[in-house]
Protein backbone atom coordinates (compact mmCIF):
# COMPACT_ATOMS: atom_id res chain seq x y z
CA UNK A 1 0.00 0.00 0.00
CA UNK A 2 1.46 3.36 -1.07
CA UNK A 3 0.10 5.21 1.97
CA UNK A 4 1.78 2.82 4.40
CA UNK A 5 5.02 2.90 2.43
CA UNK A 6 5.05 6.70 2.57
CA UNK A 7 4.34 6.66 6.33
CA UNK A 8 7.27 4.29 6.88
CA UNK A 9 9.62 6.45 4.81
CA UNK A 10 8.62 9.72 6.43
CA UNK A 11 8.84 8.36 9.96
CA UNK A 12 12.28 6.91 9.34
CA UNK A 13 13.46 10.15 7.70
CA UNK A 14 12.21 12.15 10.68
CA UNK A 15 14.04 9.83 13.09
CA UNK A 16 17.30 10.18 11.17
CA UNK A 17 16.85 13.95 10.92
CA UNK A 18 16.51 14.16 14.71
CA UNK A 19 19.70 12.14 15.28
CA UNK A 20 22.86 14.01 16.29
CA UNK A 21 25.42 14.32 13.49
CA UNK A 22 28.05 12.38 15.45
CA UNK A 23 25.65 9.43 15.74
CA UNK A 24 24.89 9.47 12.03
CA UNK A 25 28.57 9.61 11.14
CA UNK A 26 29.31 6.69 13.46
CA UNK A 27 26.49 4.62 11.96
CA UNK A 28 27.61 5.39 8.41
CA UNK A 29 31.24 4.56 9.08
CA UNK A 30 30.39 1.17 10.55
CA UNK A 31 27.37 0.04 8.52
CA UNK A 32 27.93 1.69 5.14
CA UNK A 33 31.70 1.94 4.93
CA UNK A 34 32.59 -1.18 6.87
CA UNK A 35 34.95 0.29 9.45
CA UNK A 36 35.35 -1.70 12.63
CA UNK A 37 34.27 -0.26 15.95
CA UNK A 38 37.93 -0.07 16.91
CA UNK A 39 38.73 2.01 13.79
CA UNK A 40 35.82 4.36 14.45
CA UNK A 41 36.84 4.66 18.08
CA UNK A 42 40.36 5.60 17.02
CA UNK A 43 38.97 8.35 14.77
CA UNK A 44 37.00 9.88 17.65
CA UNK A 45 39.47 9.05 20.42
CA UNK A 46 36.99 6.60 21.97
CA UNK A 47 37.43 3.13 23.37
CA UNK A 48 35.88 0.26 21.46
CA UNK A 49 33.25 -0.14 24.19
CA UNK A 50 32.28 3.55 23.98
CA UNK A 51 31.91 3.17 20.21
CA UNK A 52 29.71 0.12 20.75
CA UNK A 53 27.53 2.03 23.23
CA UNK A 54 27.28 5.00 20.85
CA UNK A 55 26.09 2.71 18.05
CA UNK A 56 23.56 0.98 20.29
CA UNK A 57 22.22 4.29 21.57
CA UNK A 58 21.92 5.71 18.05
CA UNK A 59 20.03 2.66 16.83
CA UNK A 60 17.74 2.72 19.87
CA UNK A 61 17.01 6.45 19.30
CA UNK A 62 16.15 5.81 15.67
CA UNK A 63 13.93 2.87 16.60
CA UNK A 64 12.08 4.81 19.32
CA UNK A 65 11.63 7.97 17.27
CA UNK A 66 10.50 6.07 14.19
CA UNK A 67 7.80 4.21 16.12
CA UNK A 68 6.69 7.38 17.93
CA UNK A 69 6.48 9.27 14.65
CA UNK A 70 4.46 6.48 13.03
CA UNK A 71 2.05 6.53 15.95
CA UNK A 72 1.65 10.30 15.67
CA UNK A 73 1.07 10.15 11.93
CA UNK A 74 -1.48 7.34 12.18
CA UNK A 75 -2.74 6.41 15.64
CA UNK A 76 -4.43 3.30 14.21
CA UNK A 77 -1.05 1.74 13.48
CA UNK A 78 0.30 -0.50 16.19
CA UNK A 79 3.59 -1.74 14.82
CA UNK A 80 6.45 -3.29 16.68
CA UNK A 81 10.00 -2.61 15.47
CA UNK A 82 10.08 -6.14 14.04
CA UNK A 83 6.86 -5.42 12.11
CA UNK A 84 8.40 -2.18 10.81
CA UNK A 85 11.56 -3.97 9.66
CA UNK A 86 9.50 -6.72 8.03
CA UNK A 87 7.47 -4.19 6.10
CA UNK A 88 10.63 -2.39 5.00
CA UNK A 89 12.19 -5.66 3.84
CA UNK A 90 9.03 -6.52 1.93
CA UNK A 91 9.20 -3.18 0.11
CA UNK A 92 12.96 -3.25 -0.62
CA UNK A 93 13.96 -3.64 -4.27
CA UNK A 94 15.53 -6.98 -5.22
CA UNK A 95 18.92 -5.43 -5.98
CA UNK A 96 19.51 -4.30 -2.36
Amino acid sequence: DDHLQELLRESLRAAFAACPAESLITLRLVYLHGLTQREVGNLFGWSESKTSRALSQAMERIKTRTLQDLQQRDSRLELSWEDFLGLCAAEAPDFL
